[in-house]
């Protein structure tokens, strides 16, 4: 397996929207996560980053500082990370 250097974590833009468009997921992964395409509008607290290979959108999660986060943890600097998707068209 190659090793990389060029993963990137970024704020969501919608420069990312048409890549983002073509992510697939596997069947069996369509009950625990959700299609970046769900997320075009996020709650107060609620934050969608993108990972990049190079310049390309990979990846996708919703990192949350909401109260949803208190239901898995006490620590105040906690967040949560849900909806993680790696796009299954690329591979």
């Amino acid at each position: 397996m190659e090793r990389t250097n060029h993963i990137e974590l970024k704020h969501f833009s919608y420069e990312h929207m048409d890549t983002l468009k073509t992510f697939e997921l596997p069947e069996e992964q369509v009950q625990f996560t959700s299609l970046p395409t769900y997320y075009k509008e996020v709650a107060e607290g609620q934050y969608r980053i993108v990972i990049l290979y190079r310049t390309e959108p990979v990846g996708f999660f919703l990192m949350h500082s909401t109260d949803r986060v208190k239901e898995y943890s006490d620590n105040p600097q906690a967040m949560l990370l849900t909806a993680l998707s790696i796009n299954q068209a690329k591979h």
